[in-house]
């Protein structure tokens, strides 16, 4: 029974100690029944920020190269996983128990068994912000011999039961760099957000930013945070049509950054103009001459929630259409001037950036439907006022009220109509008897 019990213990040394990684430990006399090779530890990250869970990799390969004299059939390790923070010497468990059950184990020669574990850790929200050392305790060893298990835990020195694996660094907040918002030629809104911030901790915020990628010259003035949420600050003094980047910043005991983002502030003559899209068809036009007028360009804002759009050539009559998900379209430009049924799956703002178009400005009509749009004003106009030049061969006017769904219309002739201005941004369907130009005086 002695042998036995200095079998099991050389054993359950043996995969403990390999799987801790510490070949200078090793149990004496382990060489003679096995070969282990390991990997070091792997983390999925070294930076952890709040309530996130990454993982500790380790590999591990045991081939038995001599005939163990005993019938061991399984082997059980319970572990937990520790850190320890450098400075204070607190102690926050990552996770509190993860078994590893060998079976079968490999007592003859030539048997090998893989183990390929990928532990999650997770701190706990209120542990203090640092550089901590993670440890692995073995809490409970047990080998099956002859149909019994064995406990022995307690035959291996208390020293040998734990072991240094890696070191990460941890915050108990994350900053996350958001999209810009309010460009103009000169300045922008930088905006972040802040989350799984403890309720003891005070944070810094700020935004580094600059004009190369990876190069932040310039730094915003910090502001102290003390819960989760959003933040941002102005910067002025930019150059126009300019790309800048940057990224949010958070300094506490430690300092994290969020992913870096660009934009691009606007040419001096640029204009924004944001249309709203409620979820199916709706009817618009843009009121802006774009910047670009490439569809991908125009649309990038709305691609989650786009699903196609189509357009209609009022000389030949004919129909082209773009698609996100297709590989190649007929409609690859939008203008202004020009009306666009665009159907979405769920509510979006498409933000048109242009140049005001100038004065008169002048869209040519066809011979049957033409599907057209108006130019940037400063307010609605009375329909008749606006078509005044064109009532000759003027047929009707049809609009889509893009919310409700309901069309109304215009009829020259008519006494009562339900379509009585005409605005920007919206798509409308018109239908002439002649040739003609429908002229735009002014804003």
């Amino acid at each position: 029974m002695c042998f036995l019990r200095r079998v099991i213990i050389i054993l359950i040394l043996m995969t403990f100690l390999s799987i801790m990684e510490s070949p200078s430990l090793r149990a004496q006399n382990v060489e003679d029944y096995y070969q282990v090779d390991y990997a070091s530890v792997e983390f999925s990250k070294t930076e952890i920020h709040g309530a996130e869970i990454f993982y500790a990799s380790k590999s591990v390969s045991i081939t038995c190269i001599r005939n163990v004299p005993i019938n061991i059939s399984q082997g059980r390790f319970t572990y937990r996983v520790i850190a320890e923070h450098k400075v204070s010497g607190n102690i926050t468990i990552l996770n509190p128990s993860y078994t590893i059950d060998i079976t079968p184990f490999p007592t003859m020669a030539g048997d090998i068994y893989e183990i390929n574990e990928a532990v999650p850790l997770q701190f706990d929200q209120v542990s203090e912000s640092g550089d901590y050392d993670i440890v692995l305790e073995l809490t409970r060893a047990e080998l099956r011999v002859f149909s019994s298990w064995y406990d022995i835990t307690g035959d291996i020195p208390e020293e040998q039961r734990t072991q240094f694996i890696g070191m990460v660094g941890y915050a108990p907040w994350t900053v996350i760099t958001e999209n810009v918002s309010n460009i103009t030629p000169s300045s922008a809104m930088l905006n972040g957000s802040l989350d799984s911030v403890s309720d003891y901790n005070r944070v810094d915020v700020s935004f580094q930013w600059g004009a190369s990628t990876g190069v932040y010259t310039n730094e915003t003035t910090p502001q102290e945070i003390t819960s989760i949420g959003p933040f941002n600050t102005e910067i002025n003094g930019l150059s126009s049509n300019t790309t800048y980047y940057f990224r949010a910043k958070a300094t506490g005991s430690i300092t994290q950054y969020g992913d870096e983002l660009s934009f691009t502030t606007l040419a001096s003559d640029t204009v924004m103009y944001d249309l709203p899209l409620s979820p199916g068809w709706n009817l618009v036009s843009l009121p802006l001459i774009p910047n670009s007028i490439d569809i991908d360009d125009i649309l990038t804002g709305i691609m989650p929630s786009l699903d196609t759009v189509w357009a209609h050539d009022d000389l030949t009559k004919e129909w082209s259409n773009y698609n996100p998900l297709a590989i190649i379209n007929s409609l690859n430009e939008m203008k202004d001037g020009v009306g666009y049924w665009v159907r979405v799956t769920s509510s979006c703002t498409l933000t048109i950036e242009g140049e005001q178009p100038t004065f008169p400005y002048e869209i040519t009509l066809y011979p049957g439907w033409n599907l057209v749009g108006l130019p940037l004003m400063s307010e609605s106009k009375p329909i008749e006022e606006m078509l005044t030049d064109i009532m000759p061969s003027l047929d009707t006017v049809w609009a889509h009220d893009n919310l409700t769904k309901e069309w109304s219309n215009y009829n020259p002739l008519a006494i009562i109509n339900s379509l009585t201005e005409m605005d920007d941004g919206i798509g409308y369907w018109l239908r002439v008897k002649n040739p003609c130009t429908l002229t735009i005086v002014g804003p």
